[in-house]
């Protein structure tokens, strides 16, 4: 990607970081555990090298961070899995909302109503 970068808008890096984030979870740290040859040869580095990359991004980086995970029911659900209220009390999906729906039930701006981009 980096050449890609170069070559179609002149962006230069000075690092790249490839980091697989996952959630702190004992079962994904296992996997990783079972795998540790193979990850390790190709996301050598982990939790501090990642957090201080990320402060100061000055080499390459190739790494795997766990995280803490804030919402567990949030597990496993895809995009527009959570809900909000809308004005009437009624819930509305996230993806709902991207689509422009204040309420659950309106309609959405689909890409036939919304125009050319």
């Amino acid at each position: 990607m980096p050449g890609l970068a170069a070559a179609e808008w002149g962006w230069w890096s000075q690092s790249v970081g490839i980091v697989l984030v996952m959630p702190e979870m004992s079962t994904h740290r296992h996997v990783v555990e079972q795998h540790s040859a193979t990850l390790e040869a190709a996301l050598p580095d982990r939790q501090l090298a990642v957090r201080a990359w990320l402060d100061e991004p000055s080499r390459d980086l190739r790494g795997i961070w766990f995280l803490p995970i804030s919402h567990q029911d949030d597990l496993g659900k895809g995009r527009g899995a959570r809900e909000r209220h809308g004005g009437d009390g009624r819930a509305i999906s996230a993806l709902d909302r991207a689509n422009g729906a204040r309420n659950l039930g309106e309609p959405s701006a689909t890409a036939s109503e919304s125009g050319p981009p």
